[in-house]
């Protein structure tokens, strides 16, 4: 082989490396809405941090609609329930998203947690929710901040994504992220 064949082939195969490197990072990159792919329907995948700790968890969850009396209000609210797939370990993660707006219908949109009314007695327009992660110290979390993305809604499963950091009564915080696939609740309630 020449030397001018060798450089050409070079120049070729340096060319071609910077495009397969995008090409393939972008193909595995999280940020897809494909969230179907990413976990099962009926199951979950999430990530927590706490105090340079990280675990992952995964386990059946579910969702439901329901009525909230908020005051002199009645509103209509989405519930996720994530279950421990280990259920003598107890950890359970639930979050609460209220559904306001003239039709009062859940959209594929982003909910946030509203920082000036994250408690359980003021919750009318912001995401709550809670971790107990059932351990030797038995700590349970409520949302400080954060969000939930809904990405799909169907009748038989409803798909999205969290980030959210919540903290316990002692100050600490623990980080909550992953994504789901929720397939509905089965109750007895009629309205």
């Amino acid at each position: 082989m020449s030397i001018k064949n060798n450089l050409i082939l070079r120049w070729m195969l340096g060319g071609m490396i910077p495009f397969l490197l995008i090409g393939s990072i972008s193909y595995i990159a999280p940020g897809s809405n494909d969230i179907d792919k990413l976990v099962s329907k009926g199951d979950y995948i999430l990530r927590t941090e706490l105090q340079g700790k990280t675990i992952k968890y995964q386990g059946p969850v579910y969702f439901e609609f329901d009525r909230q009396q908020s005051g002199l209000r009645n509103t209509r609210v989405f519930k996720l329930h994530f279950l421990s797939s280990e259920i003598s370990r107890g950890y359970s993660f639930g979050f609460l998203i209220p559904i306001t707006g003239k039709d009062m219908v859940l959209q594929p949109e982003e909910f946030w947690v509203n920082e000036e009314k994250k408690n359980i007695l003021s919750r009318d327009d912001s995401v709550f929710g809670y971790a107990d992660l059932f351990d030797t110290n038995s700590s349970l979390y409520f949302t400080e901040s954060g969000m939930i993305s809904i990405k799909s809604i169907a009748e038989d499963a409803v798909s999205g994504n969290l980030n959210m950091f919540l903290k316990d009564v002692d100050g600490k915080e623990l980080h909550l992220a992953g994504f789901f696939n929720a397939l509905p609740l089965k109750t007895q309630r009629n309205f």
